[in-house]
C-alpha cells in the first residue's frame, strides 16, 4: 500500500539502462526555486511521475500545458477508471486525496474553467510610504517587463526622481 513520501526525500527519476540498472534520484533540495520541465512532443514529460512525486511531498506546482494532456487530473472520471493493478489504484487514491487541482482556461472557453489571475503585488502595497511603495512596484514590474520583452537598467529607481542610473527608462527592444 503506497504511503506519503517523506517531504525531504529524493525524487525517483527511474533507473539507468545498463547491464546493472541503477536508480536515478533527484535530491529534493535541488528544487528550491522555480523549475521547468521542457521537452519535445513524445519525450515523456507527461508520463514521468515527477510532478506527482513533488505534489505528494507538498511542493506546489503550476503546470502549463498547451495541449491539455494534464487536464485529466481535474477530470473525476479519470480518477475512477478501473484498473487490475491494486497498487496503481492505491497510488491513484493517495494522490487524489492529497492534491488540489484547479484548471485555468484564460480566454479559451466561454463560461468554463477559471480565468487566470495572478497577483503581481504583495498585499498592503498601498499602505507603504511613497518611496517604499515605488520601490516595491518596480520590483513587481521588472519581471513582467522581462516577459514582455522590455529591459530595465535598474530596479532601484531613486524615489526623488533625481539623476543617475535609476533614471534610465525602460525600453522595448524594437525602440533601440
Amino acid at each position: 500500500m503506497p504511503t506519503l513520501p517523506i517531504p525531504a526525500s529524493a525524487i525517483s527519476l527511474g533507473q539507468t539502462r545498463t547491464t546493472v540498472p541503477t536508480p536515478v534520484d533527484l535530491p529534493r533540495e535541488t528544487l528550491v526555486r522555480h523549475t521547468a520541465f521542457l521537452g519535445g512532443s513524445g519525450s515523456g514529460k507527461t508520463t514521468l511521475p515527477l510532478i506527482e512525486q513533488l505534489l505528494l511531498r507538498g511542493v506546489p506546482a503550476i503546470l502549463l500545458d498547451r495541449k491539455g494532456d494534464l487536464c485529466s487530473y481535474a477530470n473525476s472520471e479519470a480518477w475512477e477508471m478501473p484498473t487490475d493493478d491494486p497498487r496503481l489504484m492505491a497510488y491513484r487514491q493517495l494522490l487524489h486525496d492529497h492534491i488540489d487541482v484547479a484548471v485555468y482556461t484564460p480566454g479559451t472557453l466561454v463560461d468554463a474553467g477559471r480565468p487566470l489571475s495572478i497577483a503581481i503585488t504583495p498585499p498592503g502595497l498601498g499602505q507603504l510610504p511613497g518611496a517604499e511603495r515605488q520601490q516595491m512596484a518596480n520590483y513587481c514590474a521588472a519581471p513582467l517587463g522581462g516577459i514582455m520583452g522590455y529591459m530595465s537598467a535598474v530596479l532601484d529607481k531613486k524615489p526623488d526622481g533625481g539623476s543617475g542610473a535609476g533614471d534610465r527608462r525602460t525600453q522595448h527592444p524594437s525602440d533601440r
